[in-house]
């Protein structure tokens, strides 16, 4: 139990080291994701416009979420350029949506079940963006079996490490 404590006080002094090094990158990267999240908000859902613009929204997100984890994998490595993070996505922008709509989608449905459920869907899936963010051109259904995977066994740490970040915010 303790080794964990120590590997989860090292990954966190880690991201710390990240966020310190690049502040304004990982603000810039929040201020860009923040307003999707206002506009879905305020526009998401109402009548047939609202839910394009809802998807529209999801879809940007999405976008964004895989290119601040391929961000966030180059900074853990030493590698800080952002600007070409869109540029590797973009051969393959369609497959990155596409999966991780198909993402979103699983943990909805399992979500519609019983709340455990979803919880336990999104976290087995949690890995999908940064295997995206590796290597875009996987297919959705590797992507979240790879996923899958990599967090067996490794769901409640995960779950624990993020209630650890709660006093960040």
């Amino acid at each position: 139990n303790q080794v964990r404590m120590r590997r989860r006080d090292v990954s966190k002094e880690q991201a710390a080291q990240i966020v310190r090094s690049n502040y304004w990158v990982q603000t810039g990267a929040f201020l860009i994701r923040a307003p999707l999240l206002i506009m879905a908000v305020l526009f998401g859902g109402r009548g047939i416009q609202g839910i394009l613009i809802l998807v529209l929204l999801l879809v940007l997100w999405n976008i964004f979420t895989v290119g601040l984890c391929w961000f966030t994998l180059r900074a853990q490595r030493g590698v800080e350029q952002i600007r070409d993070v869109y540029t590797v996505l973009g051969d393959h922008l369609l497959n990155v949506i596409v999966t991780m709509v198909l993402r979103d989608l699983t943990v909805l449905v399992f979500s519609l079940l019983l709340v455990v459920p979803g919880v336990m869907k999104a976290y087995e899936l949690r890995m999908v963006p940064y295997i995206l963010a590796e290597r875009p051109d996987t297919s959705p259904l590797d992507a979240m079996r790879e996923s899958k995977e990599l967090t067996e066994g490794q769901r409640m740490r995960l779950f624990q490490l993020d209630v650890s970040f709660l006093g960040w915010l």
